[in-house]
């Protein structure tokens, strides 16, 4: 849900409202940003958030050439008339399925459903190299939010931090419950490619490892 987002920097807050509003609106929605960044966590929050509710959430993982690949949604799909469906980035598809999925989505645009999609960079840039088919955008531009990356919004680090390891604590009993201020100065300036993800995965490998340890420190790090 969007309260267990972590937005303390201005840019996040942002992208938290214009959910909110789009969830309220209920029109279709385009997820933009790196890997990473939690697309799937504010589609997930919007499809929470409305009202009235869809009863099922179902993801659409773009990343096949399949050809039947639109037909078995279809499958899954039919029968249902109150669904929230997350196209997880369209890009990826081939343009001949972005043109079956239009078609489909053209067909289903009634009743409590509720479209989102995602998309791993510049619409604008994807359409003109011919990644993304324009037509599948304005579908899905109703509402446009853009995520930022991590190293742009570095407010969000420790406040996730912090949240990681008490969630940790509650359910393994971990005793670490910080990071040293060395490791907080280099977290702040590293570039976190892989954003929120990379940084969650990192989190996993060092309280995994640990033992009596109460504090991250910079010995306790990978390579």
């Amino acid at each position: 849900t969007f309260n267990e987002i972590i937005a303390h920097s201005s840019s996040m807050k942002t992208v938290i409202s214009t959910a909110k509003k789009a969830a309220k609106a209920k029109l279709s929605v385009l997820l933009s940003g790196e890997t990473g960044t939690g697309k799937e966590l504010i589609a997930g929050s919007i499809h929470h958030a409305l009202s009235p509710s869809t009863q099922y959430f179902y993801t659409l993982h773009c990343h096949s050439s399949d050809p039947l690949l639109i037909e078995r949604l279809l499958e899954d799909l039919n029968g249902s008339e109150s669904y929230t469906l997350f196209c997880e980035r369209i890009e990826l598809l081939t343009i001949p399925l972005q043109k079956k999925l239009l078609a489909l989505l053209s067909k289903s645009d009634n009743g409590n459903r509720q479209f989102i999609a995602s998309i791993g960079d510049d619409p604008v840039e994807l359409i003109a190299a011919g990644n993304l088919l324009k037509e599948l955008y304005y579908f899905f531009s109703s509402f446009s939010i853009r995520i930022p990356p991590l190293r742009k919004r570095s407010e969000d680090i420790m406040p996730f931090i912090s949240a990681y390891l008490d969630r940790r604590s509650e359910r393994y009993n971990s005793a670490i419950q910080g990071v040293t201020p060395d490791v907080e100065k280099l977290f702040k300036q590293y570039e976190w490619p892989g954003n929120i993800r990379e940084l969650e995965i990192l989190l996993d490998e060092v309280t995994s490892l640990s033992s009596t340890e109460t504090v991250i420190t910079y010995n306790m790090l990978p390579l």
